[in-house]
């Protein structure tokens, strides 16, 4: 649903778009996007990416590029972003990243 919803899907036209582009991933691209909207970013750490929805737009209307392909771009995203250093101290824990897609939208 949360994709749907970043992907302002309106119509069935649109829902069947997302679900084969959904569907073209892989069980481990898939389970990390999973984690990654139901990440709450009190109890697991959590990345809000910022204009996702331009992004997730752009790639739909962009033929060379289209959602399956910002889905994988997304995915590796992710998993390096899972890499960054959350501490900030070592009383203070950062549990919620924002990430600043606007360059990204841009580009697509």
């Amino acid at each position: 649903v949360r994709l749907a919803c970043l992907a302002r899907v309106q119509d069935q036209k649109g829902f069947k778009a997302l679900r084969q582009s959904w569907e073209l991933l892989g069980l481990r691209e898939r389970n990390t996007l999973v984690r990654h909207f139901l990440a709450d970013g009190i109890d697991e750490h959590a990345f809000v990416c910022e204009f996702l929805p331009d992004c997730v737009a752009k790639a739909r209307d962009n033929r060379h590029i289209g959602l399956p392909l910002l889905l994988e771009v997304l995915v590796n995203l992710i998993e390096h972003l899972q890499g960054v250093e959350t501490k900030t101290s070592s009383e203070h824990q950062v549990k919620m990243i924002s990430v600043n897609l606007s360059d990204m939208a841009e580009f697509i």
